[in-house]
């Protein structure tokens, strides 16, 4: 008994790892976010922006650890492709992906060879992150106690929530 819960204990440490590696990886800046609410002393926005990321973080652990693979490999598809979008916007742009910025990228298709040759080193980078991070999601977690096995599966549609706010 001992040895299978020193195996699920390190199962669950590198998963969280992992996952810890691919936020880091993807949210340059959040840091320096934070301290300019700050600084601009918009303290109120400053816990809304933590307590958003916060949800954000615990929708990317209900991924990781939920039960089910068709869950996990669903939420790691979107997760990849935003990621693949967001990150690469960012290597290219030096700035965030907003809805501005589509619409703007929409407009600009006709130039898409011209510049797939010249960000081609971003493109790789930017798709070898969200392969690590679809990975990530997609491994098979340990056994969990059954309670949170239900938990996880009852807030199985907890990641939208991020988008849904983000999308307004």
């Amino acid at each position: 008994m001992g040895h299978k819960r020193k195996f699920t204990w390190l199962a669950v440490s590198v998963k969280v790892l992992f996952l810890a590696l691919f936020i880091w990886m993807t949210n340059a800046g959040m840091h320096d976010r934070i301290m300019l609410l700050i600084a601009q002393e918009r303290i109120r926005a400053s816990f809304l922006y933590v307590g958003l990321w916060g949800a954000c973080i615990v929708c990317l652990l209900i991924v990781a650890f939920h039960p089910r693979w068709r869950w996990r490999v669903f939420w790691a598809c979107l997760i990849a492709a935003s990621t693949f979008g967001g990150y690469l916007f960012m290597r290219i742009s030096g700035s965030q992906l907003t809805v501005f910025q589509v619409i703007s990228l929409w407009a600009a298709t006709a130039d898409a060879d011209r510049a797939l040759s010249f960000y081609a080193k971003d493109i790789l980078l930017s798709a070898a992150i969200a392969l690590f991070g679809f990975a990530v999601f997609v491994m098979k977690p340990p056994r969990m106690a059954p309670v949170l096995d239900r938990l996880l599966r009852l807030f199985s549609f907890a990641p939208a929530v991020p988008f849904l706010r983000w999308s307004e």
